[in-house]
């Protein structure tokens, strides 16, 4: 899914991203992944959250996104 030609001046992908980062922020439309590796002796986890920023994203969290100011 393609985001509106109208939406993508609206949002401020590089703000969106730092509050990402910062870990403080939950938002719906994600995708959780979960790799274990084990070589016999130690077990590493990886643990990786990734959005697809489009109409059902913003959809699903536009009050939020409108109160940290991603979207305008």
């Amino acid at each position: 899914m393609k985001i509106k030609e109208s939406l993508i001046t609206r949002i401020d992908l590089e703000k969106l991203d730092d509050i990402l980062k910062e870990g403080k922020e939950e938002f719906k439309e994600k995708e959780k992944k979960v790799e274990i590796t084990f070589n016999g002796y130690d077990a590493e986890i990886v643990k990786s959250i990734s959005y697809v920023v489009n109409d059902r994203f913003i959809d699903e969290n536009k009050e939020k996104l409108i109160k940290l100011g991603v979207l305008k």
